[in-house]
């Protein structure tokens, strides 16, 4: 399938590799790499970055991959995802680069995998778990830390570089904000109103979404009732 990713300003045209079926796709914090990962077949040789002829043949026992390419024709990986059954990096999977060009890799299993996946060897959702949250390295694609979590809706880099997530609800949402140096909880809360998307942006971090009901918006100690009128609303946090 194809996978749509805004390219470097100058980029070349890439070629799209027709053995592939590519996940996903998002431009680097550097304007200049980006992030593509998707499933491979073991074994068969391909060309992983889109601007250059270099082929890899994916290792015995990968189902997926994670690639940094550039439109110089350099990248940074190829690294192999595998399974200890038949699992792969599904679409509900998530690239979020941080300000370094390390990625935050949302882990989401396909298939009927029960078992665990990795990447470079190092385990990003365990046994039985489906999902993992962690930080990869940019440049060698080390995992730096793996935390197990639930089902995410939303997966962002926050202002000041730590990671908040969201998993949207009927009429309330779940966030969880982790730190960016070792994935250990720093905080959460649950907000009012079905979350529909979630960006940073200026210091701050927004949720936007729909409210059928008056509900407090207020996720700490005081009162905010709003949403008398069923409709949008727009929730900032400042950083």
């Amino acid at each position: 399938m194809p996978v749509a990713a805004r390219v470097p300003n100058g980029g070349g045209t890439p070629a799209i590799a027709g053995n592939l079926v590519g996940v996903g796709g998002v431009l680097g914090a550097d304007a200049s790499t980006v992030w593509l990962w998707g499933t491979v077949n073991a074994g068969v040789a391909a060309a992983l970055n889109p601007w250059s002829a270099q082929m890899w043949a994916a290792p015995a026992g990968a189902s997926g991959f994670v690639i940094g390419a550039r439109d110089n024709g350099q990248q940074s990986g190829p690294w192999f995802c595998t399974s200890s059954d038949n699992g792969f990096l599904a679409q509900t999977s998530q690239i979020i680069p941080d300000q370094q060009n390390n990625i935050i890799l949302y882990a989401t299993q396909g298939g009927s995998s029960s078992g665990s996946l990795t990447l470079n060897g190092k385990e990003i959702a365990r046994t039985g778990g489906h999902y993992g949250l962690s930080k990869i390295n940019g440049s060698t694609g080390d995992v730096i830390w793996k935390r197990d979590v639930d089902s995410l809706n939303f997966v962002v880099v926050t202002p000041d570089g730590e990671i908040l997530t969201v998993t949207a609800g009927a009429a309330s949402y779940s966030a969880n904000i982790y730190s960016e140096i070792d994935g250990h909880s720093l905080a959460s809360f649950v907000g009012s109103g079905q979350a529909m998307q979630v960006a940073p942006g200026g210091g701050s971090v927004y949720v936007i979404g729909g409210a059928l009901v008056a509900s407090d918006f207020d996720p700490g100690t005081r009162t905010d009732i709003q949403g008398g009128i069923s409709g949008l609303f727009v929730s900032r946090f400042s950083y």
